[in-house]
């Protein structure tokens, strides 16, 4: 979603040294709880699905951010979830500034006693200042499931070829995303594209779609106003029908990007509508190939027309 990194900090530092005092005084956890299984903490619950794929029912997965309405972001962490962080065993998040809260809470935490996932840096190898919505990279899910059951070996030998199997069920789900993704690159017909924010762009580079607005899309990304200058080239590909589509990340509708894609639908430019948090009732998969379907609709449109 949208929003402001100086206003995200604000309320960053006051907890931050709430949760070191706190979890200083959580020094007795045992490691998998008193019944020995394995405690998992993820700051979102895709990441966190994903951890419970693996896991099966040798542990306990806790999403902190389990609701469409809650962003991320702007999320202000209570004293229970720093809590949840300190009597945790694997503690997961994004990482690259998506979730910083969940760093101070792990940063603070006693790292002899828990071992903390960064999506970001750890399992994607990005550097500070990439694109944070990395769930839309089809290779994360992926990859953190491997890392995921090293993980849960490690902790848990005895049950090491349940988390190898359940790696191997999850993977096979994840296929048929992949094969949607490589089906849509495969029809494209227009190549270039424009978005509202940078939150699909990891998804549309594996259809090989190219996004012609990134100046725009990270203005609305800061909560900044997008320059004369950008408004004007966008509003010019859009009547022009220079681009196969316009994406629109509902979570964030300012007035210029309702007046986009307003602008977009009278010229004949379908709108692609995305979300940032997973919807309920949906899963990683359904969720991504949803709106995956909404690109196929469009290329099946264009080769009809």
């Amino acid at each position: 979603m949208g929003m402001n990194k100086l206003k995200r900090r604000t309320g960053l530092i006051f907890f931050a040294l709430m949760a070191i005092l706190f979890l200083s005084a959580c020094t007795n956890q045992k490691q998998g709880g008193s019944d020995g299984k394995i405690k998992v903490v993820s700051s979102v619950d895709f990441y966190g699905e994903a951890a419970k794929a693996i896991l099966g029912n040798h542990g306990t997965v806790t999403s902190i951010i389990k609701s469409s309405s809650v962003d991320a972001e702007d999320y202000e962490p209570q004293v229970s979830d720093a809590k949840l962080v300190a009597d945790a065993d694997v503690v997961l998040y994004n990482g690259l500034g998506y979730d910083q809260w969940m760093s101070k809470l792990a940063s603070a935490n006693d790292k002899a006693k828990n071992e903390t996932i960064n999506v970001g840096t750890q399992v994607m190898n990005l550097k500070s200042g990439a694109n944070p919505h990395i769930w839309y990279d089809s290779e994360t899910m992926p990859k953190l499931a491997k890392r995921l059951t090293t993980v849960f070996s490690k902790k848990d030998p005895t049950h090491q070829k349940a988390y190898q199997r359940n790696l191997k069920t999850y993977l096979k789900k994840l296929e048929s995303l992949q094969s949607q993704l490589d089906q849509i690159k495969e029809n494209r017909d227009l190549k270039q594209v424009a978005v509202s924010e940078p939150v699909f762009n990891y998804q549309l580079e594996a259809m090989g779609y190219k996004v012609i607005d990134p100046h725009f899309a990270e203005a609305v990304e800061e909560g900044s106003d997008p320059s004369p200058k950008d408004i004007r080239e966008l509003r010019n590909a859009i009547t022009k029908k220079q681009i196969a589509f316009f994406v629109e990340n509902t979570q964030n509708t300012s007035d210029e990007v309702k007046s986009l894609a307003k602008l977009a639908k009278q010229s004949g430019v379908p709108v692609v509508k995305v979300t940032e948090t997973m919807p309920p009732h949906e899963d990683y998969v359904e969720w991504m190939e949803k709106q995956n379907q909404q690109v196929e609709k469009i290329q099946e449109m264009a080769t009809n027309d």
